[in-house]
């Protein structure tokens, strides 16, 4: 009864953790297209070779999905492994198996990226480097050059579905901070620095100059709604 109890307490602390952070990124998105186009512009690093260190690769595969599924495979591999713990035996079936953390990850990374596909279907706003890509003699030096391109003009049946040349919401940013959610629902005493791991995987779009702020933040709320919904679902049960 008491290990029902400290769930409960603990799912329900897990949610208005999830809330808070997208609650303050719904308020930061109307705030940072004040700010989209001087700060992809200004923090542009591809010169740089930045793309080629390994602490840039480091953080951005954690918005890979497959490093997502990779995490599954730890986690459910380690609950086989210690599936004969009598210390693990009551929290493995309060968690309905030795699968359910890791989907819950899982899902929570992909989901959210998913559902940024879809946002970027519906929104169509090219990136960052749409209009360079329409006329390469722009100025670098110039802001303007990486103003928003509404991508619906010329959208036909065939090209709706891709979402190649589309930024908003981002979903890089979406799988790093839904995986990253996830893990801090399950791990309250890291919340913060998985918060950090996630938008320092985030910033490395900006220095490819492949998203704007606000693309990014666009994934933090998709993120948001995807592990809250799952949170809420798992309390339901």
């Amino acid at each position: 009864m008491s290990s029902l109890r400290n769930n409960a307490m603990s799912s329900e602390r897990g949610q208005r953790y999830v809330l808070a952070v997208f609650a303050i990124a719904l308020v930061l998105l109307p705030l940072t297209h004040w700010i989209d186009t001087g700060v992809v512009h200004a923090l542009d690093s591809r010169a740089s070779g930045i793309e080629g260190r390994d602490t840039y690769r480091l953080l951005r595969v954690l918005g890979s999905a497959y490093f997502w599924v990779l995490v599954f495979v730890v986690f459910v591999g380690e609950g086989f492994a210690r599936r004969d713990d009598p210390e693990r035996a009551v929290a493995t079936r309060d968690r309905a198996g030795l699968w359910s953390r890791g989907l819950f990850v899982l899902f929570g990374a992909l989901g959210s990226g998913l559902l940024a596909e879809v946002v970027k279907l519906v929104v169509r706003r090219g990136r960052p480097d749409e209009l360079l890509n329409r006329d390469a003699t722009l100025s670098l030096t110039d802001p303007r050059t990486f103003d928003y391109v509404s991508m619906w003009p010329g959208t036909t049946l065939g090209n709706f579905w891709d979402a190649g040349d589309l930024g908003m919401a981002s979903s890089h940013a979406a799988t790093a901070f839904g995986g990253m959610l996830a893990l801090g629902v399950m791990w309250p005493r890291w919340r913060w620095v998985l918060l950090v791991l996630a938008g320092l995987s985030a910033y490395t779009r900006l220095q490819s100059r492949d998203h704007y702020v606000s693309d990014l933040i666009g994934g933090v709320i998709c993120a948001g709604v995807v592990v809250s919904a799952l949170v809420w679902s798992g309390r339901r049960r």
